[in-house]
């Protein structure tokens, strides 16, 4: 048998007292944050490696909302007598609301898309804040979208991602039917830029003065973009004939130049 004296005890005891604290795993729980209009409103950051805990009132019943395309398939909750709990008919939503004042339990949740983990814990109305609403939020995803939307953004209009609208050639002046008047006009010395808040007629270059070509054009946001420059452009819808000028000299800069032309210019 061996035997310490009570030196050695006292040294020894906060040794392993230490052990077993570094040992122990740290608890992940987390409780959502108060709303700043109203503390009853509450958000929480997804985290699957987290517990959420959720704070209800004996009597009150606590909504806690999922993302706004989630369905939630399973539902677990550890003391089914104590809790009512309630998913809605669209499938992101839950309402829980405790049976008995005092009582802590377990939820799992299952959707379409996460998993989730509660604790949650009743007191009566006069012992604390009372929760109405959590609401998850999933800030990677938000992140991940807003690239995603960036990335079909620069794919759907490359040409305008990095247009230099302040170096453009605005220079265009027009005669005929104004209903066809583009409410922009203007090239970058290389493609040549249309918007309308109509329909959208007709469009043709004007070759020599006389030969209508119909141009190609795409879409780029709320422009409709030609891979052209010309002298002349002709815009066309049945009966309707306008004729539109570009008053820059054409294989010069591209800098816009203003005109004091009788004939009404582009802006």
């Amino acid at each position: 048998m061996t035997l310490f004296s009570v030196r050695r005890l006292q040294l020894i005891a906060p040794l392993v007292c230490a052990g077993v604290l570094a040992a122990s795993p740290v608890l992940a729980e987390i409780a959502p944050k108060r709303g700043q209009a109203d503390a009853r409103v509450r958000t929480v950051n997804y985290n699957p490696a987290n517990v959420v805990s959720v704070d209800a009132t004996h009597g009150v019943s606590t909504m806690i909302v999922l993302g706004d395309t989630e369905k939630i398939e399973t539902v677990a909750v550890g003391d089914s007598l104590s809790w009512k709990i309630e998913p809605n008919k669209r499938g992101n939503i839950i309402f829980l609301k405790p049976v008995e004042a005092k009582t802590t339990t377990n939820m799992n949740v299952v959707s379409d898309k996460h998993v989730y983990t509660f604790i949650l814990r009743a007191h009566a109305e006069s012992e604390g804040d009372q929760t109405y609403l959590v609401k998850f939020r999933y800030p990677d995803e938000e992140a991940d979208s807003r690239l995603l939307a960036e990335a079909q953004r620069l794919v759907s209009e490359p040409n305008r991602a990095n247009f230099q609208f302040e170096n453009s050639n605005t220079n265009y002046q027009f005669r005929g039917d104004g209903e066809l008047k583009p409410t922009y006009a203007f090239d970058d010395g290389v493609k040549t830029w249309f918007k309308f808040d109509g329909d959208i007629p007709s469009i043709f270059i004007v070759e020599g003065g006389k030969r209508e070509i119909l141009a190609n054009f795409r879409r780029e946001g709320e422009y409709l973009v030609v891979d052209k420059i010309a002298r002349q452009w002709m815009l066309r819808r049945g009966d309707l004939a306008l004729c539109l000028f570009n008053m820059q000299k054409i294989g010069g800069s591209a800098v816009a130049a203003r005109t004091t032309s009788s004939n009404e210019r582009m802006r």
